[in-house]
């Protein structure tokens, strides 16, 4: 980038073109999934008290 005007310039245009594309995605990971997780970890020893 020639400078910092440059960089920012670019970095809306992505935003603008990005915004007029990005649409939301599913979210699946519940909760519970992450109790899930988190308990397999713990039952492994991987997962340490801090």
């Amino acid at each position: 980038f020639a400078d910092l005007d440059d960089l920012a310039a670019r970095i809306l245009a992505f935003q603008d073109r990005y915004n007029r594309s990005a649409e939301p995605f599913g979210w699946k990971y519940t909760r519970d999934d992450l109790n899930r997780h988190l308990d397999r970890l713990n039952n492994d020893g991987t997962l340490r008290a801090a």
